[in-house]
């Protein structure tokens, strides 16, 4: 699937007409001014320095921890800490959304 570099392609290959430059800034990005308006609506949120994010490895939850890494200087988070569990319960699957969580969190630093 090929996509126009200033635009995001939806599955199917069709373009969402964001360009680079609206998801650049999460003022004009709709999911992460979602994430900061919720943030700063939750009581007790706001003003949290340091944030632990339970991260299955599942699309919701990388979701979160990338839009709180994009997010965090503009919400004022010092620590960003991604927290997974490997119940082993789940074999082989478990231990790669492990390994997967693992390298998510080392490349995000």
């Amino acid at each position: 699937m090929s996509r126009s570099a200033g635009s995001a392609a939806r599955p199917g290959g069709r373009s969402t007409g964001r360009t680079r430059e609206a998801a650049a800034d999460p003022d004009r990005h709709p999911f992460l001014a979602g994430i900061r308006a919720a943030w700063r609506a939750a009581p007790g949120l706001a003003g949290a320095r340091r944030v632990v994010v339970g991260v299955s490895g599942g699309a919701d939850s990388v979701a979160l921890l990338c839009a709180l890494h994009r997010l965090a200087p503009a919400l004022g988070i010092e620590r960003l800490v991604a927290a997974h569990l490997d119940h082993g319960l789940r074999g082989e699957t478990g231990a790669a959304d492990r390994r997967f969580v693992v390298a998510l969190a080392r490349r995000l630093g």
